[in-house]
């Protein structure tokens, strides 16, 4: 999975798998490499089931609407997978998520900058 994610998987045979109706033609390469070596993933996932899936193609933070029957059969890190092949226009905001989720926090922001507290750091 982490050599998908990075990049460096390259299936060694082209699924027969065809392209789900929902998704833009573009991610054809990237679903046929995700299917051919994800199989078992992939009929998890249903993607053949249109109706399930349009909210999360249709959706600007599709991160956050996988289908809720697929969220809970999948790891955190396969819906980063998900995302990478489908919307990678969301892959940043997906890859926030995973981390807070990962690190049990809210935000992965640093704390606002304080002047005051700068200035009274710096001339103490």
């Amino acid at each position: 999975e982490w050599e998908f994610f990075t990049g460096t998987a390259v299936a060694s045979s082209e699924s027969s798998q065809t392209l789900p109706g929902w998704t833009t033609p573009d991610r054809k390469q990237m679903f046929q490499n995700f299917a051919s070596l994800f199989p078992k993933l992939c009929r998890a996932l249903q993607l053949e089931n249109q109706d399930m899936w349009l909210p999360f193609a249709a959706s600007t933070e599709c991160e956050k609407e996988l289908p809720g029957t697929v969220r809970h059969q999948i790891t955190s890190f396969q819906k980063l997978l998900v995302v990478k092949t489908f919307r990678p226009d969301r892959l940043e905001s997906a890859m926030n998520e995973f981390v807070c989720e990962a690190l049990g926090k809210k935000t992965i922001a640093p704390a606002p900058l304080s002047l005051k507290t700068l200035y009274e750091n710096d001339t103490s």
